[in-house]
């Protein structure tokens, strides 16, 4: 059987990191996680295209989400012109903001739980407390490489 990320990759014309990759073919994301954005994006409804997954026209044309907050928020990886990703973004619905969160799957996922841990998983992304939440989310990233 084909893995997810091939079928990611193939189907988006994308080349997902390793650390990504795995995350998907090991099925990581069925992982429940009581975070801001604990909810996945299947697979499944990514490749889909009749899913309501992918907002074509207002998200970022260069981004495929990953996780959803329940709301319509979604933590999306987005893609350069050579279809390697180059960051994380934080994608509102409401105002179609972003912002970046990480530079990889691991980075994000830190950024979340530092914005949840402190209850705060709604304050606004250019305020000074999302330098904070950045600013530790980067350190449990260096710890965790």
């Amino acid at each position: 059987m084909e893995k997810w990320s091939e079928r990611i990759c193939r189907q988006f014309n994308v080349v997902l990191p390793e650390e990504t990759a795995r995350w998907y073919d090991e099925e990581v994301w069925r992982q429940p996680a009581a975070t801001g954005y604990g909810t996945p994006i299947w697979p499944e409804a990514m490749l889909e295209p009749t899913s309501s997954a992918i907002w074509g026209g207002l998200m970022l044309p260069d981004t495929l989400p990953v996780l959803d907050n329940g709301a319509g928020d979604v933590l999306a990886m987005r893609f350069g012109f050579d279809g390697k990703l180059t960051e994380f973004v934080e994608w509102h619905h409401e105002g179609m903001g972003w912002h970046p969160c990480g530079g990889s799957l691991s980075d994000a996922l830190c950024y979340d739980a530092a914005r949840t841990s402190f209850g705060d998983e709604n304050s606004d992304p250019d305020g000074i407390d999302a330098e904070v939440f950045r600013s530790i989310a980067a350190e449990l990233a260096d710890i965790s490489s």
